[in-house]
């Protein structure tokens, strides 16, 4: 665990308060929980003060807990398209899904590195590099020709370039590629492709940390494989653990079996429900391409709990 305060003589450190929310959002008796702060070196008035003021906020994530015990930590998959049932059963019940094979049959299928580098040479596109892991490994924005850039994903494991979702590319120089895309028209809007997808490409060993987005998601995986660790809303200490998105410390805090794990090969998607804390690695070079044009609104900024912790009470 974590050090136990940020100021020995006021309050105990983010990692624990996590730790304190999510005991007494389980059950554990108050009480206990003081005594293991004391262990741990906390002294006794500000163990005391702590638990009193998580304990009020815990209240309110009883029935997180009961629905994060029910669901368990297996991830449905089904086969190809998206179910019949994906709304009432995936969609309003905010509830992960993989789909095996889901893209099989798209043009993009056919898509390779080399084979990339050849249709687009000089495309100018919008990378990533310098990654920074004091910022959740976030870079600088550079140019670089489609070539140069696939000849360094090619060149081995690093996550210091990557072509992530927040770029232009295919709204201008790969902005053919949305042809080789086959979109569902029962539950995506092909008119707005352009603005309601991204393209990630980038070598082994590209990591992003743990941390939520504010809309959902299908996320298809079309070269190489990618490994994703997802965490529920409802583990609602992860709060308490916010650096904007992020999830301080990454996995480090998150109970064992509160980890939904999934890899994703050539064909897969993951349908990546609003709010649900992910963690995601490539294990090979890879490209990868995620939907957000949904035929339902797919806006939720407003569900930024990050907010709640830094905004002043009048």
């Amino acid at each position: 665990m974590a050090t136990l305060t940020d100021d020995a003589t006021t309050s105990i450190s983010p990692a624990w308060r996590a730790w304190v929310y999510e005991h007494l959002a389980h059950g554990l008796e108050p009480a206990a929980i003081v005594e293991r702060l004391i262990a741990a070196g906390a002294p006794a008035p500000i163990a005391r003060s702590e638990v009193a003021g998580l304990a009020s906020a815990a209240r309110l994530s009883l029935a997180s807990q009961l629905r994060r015990e029910l669901a368990g930590t297996s991830l449905k998959e089904v086969r190809g398209a998206l179910p019949a049932t994906f709304w009432a059963d995936h969609w309003e019940q905010n509830r992960p899904l993989v789909l095996r094979g889901h893209a099989d049959a798209w043009p993009a299928r056919d898509w390779t590195l080399d084979g990339l580098s050849d249709r687009f040479p000089d495309a100018a596109v919008e990378v990533e590099i310098e990654r920074d892991p004091s910022r959740h490994f976030e870079g600088r924005w550079v140019e670089r020709p489609l070539s140069t850039f696939i000849a360094e994903v090619q060149a081995g494991p690093s996550n210091d370039h990557y072509c992530i979702a927040r770029n232009k590319n295919l709204e201008r120089a790969l902005s053919p590629l949305l042809l080789d895309i086959v979109v569902d028209p029962d539950h995506f809007e092909a008119r707005h492709l352009a603005g309601g997808s991204s393209l990630w490409i980038g070598p082994a060993g590209t990591l992003t940390p743990l941390h939520y987005d504010t809309t959902n998601i299908l996320f298809v995986q079309l070269v190489g494989q990618k490994r994703f660790w997802l965490v529920s809303p409802d583990w609602s200490g992860l709060l308490f653990r916010l650096e904007g998105f992020y999830v301080r410390d990454d996995l480090v805090a998150v109970p064992p079996e509160a980890i939904h794990e999934v890899v994703l090969s050539p064909g897969d998607a993951l349908f990546l429900p609003v709010g649900w804390f992910h963690r995601v690695a490539a294990l090979s070079p890879s490209v990868s391409f995620s939907l957000l044009c949904f035929r339902r609104p797919n806006d939720f900024s407003w569900c930024h709990p990050s907010r709640l912790m830094r905004s002043p009470l009048p």
